[in-house]
């Protein structure tokens, strides 16, 4: 009896330390894209779950990346869950690791559990799938994108925006893929260009505001 607790500590241990406990993460490139409602049966797979979707969980070692507004509900063990906020996660099993924001309601009804809190859950989508979620989703984007395109797109040194006559761009902001704002410049006179030489190669998100709507667009910096 006492070498089965001895055990059942030591693996409990192992567990905690050895999963990724953190609040930062990076969804890969392999993530499968949930935009709808769904139950996912099988193991080994990283989870993309957009805004507004609600999952369950039958499999096991699979990895979440939950964008929030998700009802998740995990009935295995030993996977590993990224909640966003607000939401809801029920978990009927043991050995999962969740990282959450404090809006996401947690209910644990397994044994043993890895659960924190952060302050805020921040993902990476430098690798992640470019036909995945809309990780602006949170962003009002208004109507600007619809009217507006960009060139050369990719980009090396500078992009261009094709307005529609009479429309005025006064400022744009560029974001990494993780949700950073890289740059944030007015654009005096009425000018449509807007240098970008000085980015690393990647993809970026490009917004465009003027005093009536705002606009985002995405762009590749070669």
């Amino acid at each position: 009896m006492k070498y089965y607790y001895f055990t059942l500590i030591s693996a409990l241990l192992l567990f905690s330390v050895g999963l990724k406990s953190q609040c930062d993460t990076v969804v890969p490139a392999t993530a499968v894209v949930y935009s709808t409602i769904t139950t996912h049966t099988t193991n080994n797979a990283d989870i993309w779950l957009c805004d507004g979707v609600d999952l369950t969980v039958t499999g096991r070692l699979n990895t979440i990346y939950a964008e929030g507004n998700n009802d998740i509900i995990i009935d295995n063990s030993s996977n590993v869950v990224f909640a966003k906020g607000p939401g809801t996660l029920t978990l009927n099993d043991g050995f999962t690791e969740v990282s959450h924001e404090s809006n996401v309601t947690v209910t644990d009804n397994g044994n043993p559990n890895v659960i924190q809190q952060c302050a805020s859950v921040v993902f990476d989508y430098t690798n992640a799938p470019t036909s995945g979620c809309d990780i602006y989703a949170g962003i009002d984007k208004g109507s600007i994108d619809h009217k507006v395109t960009l060139f050369p797109n990719p980009a090396i040194n500078e992009i261009n925006l094709n307005l529609p006559k009479g429309m005025v761009i006064e400022s744009v902001s560029i974001y990494a893929m993780n949700g950073q704002l890289l740059q944030k410049k007015a654009l005096l006179n009425g000018s449509k260009s807007i240098d970008v030489h000085e980015l690393p190669d990647g993809i970026y998100m490009l917004q465009l505001n003027n005093w009536l709507e705002d606009g985002m667009m995405r762009f590749v910096k070669n």
